[in-house]
Parts: C-alpha cells; structure tokens; sequence
C-alpha cells in the first residue's frame, strides 16, 4: 500500500511525503516484487 501526503507549508511550498508498507528494503527480492506489482498504480 502506498501513502501519499500533501503538507502545504506556504502559497508556493508543498511537500509531498510517499510511504510505502508492505516491502522491507533489506528483502534481496524487492527489486522484482516492486517491478511485478500491477500498473498503472491506485491511489485511494
């Protein structure tokens, strides 16, 4: 599941914050897990 947030800190300033769940970067596997994950992406 991917989590994005949009933090407006002034008229012309965003920040945008993506977190991700369900992956762990030390997986050796997760190049190819994130690569056969459906396309395009939903975002809810």
């Amino acid at each position: 599941m991917v989590t994005i947030a949009l933090t407006e800190l002034e008229p012309v300033s965003t920040v945008i914050e993506i977190n991700e769940s369900g992956l762990k970067e030390t997986d050796p596997e997760i190049v190819n897990k994130m690569i056969g994950t459906s396309f395009p992406p939903l975002f809810t």
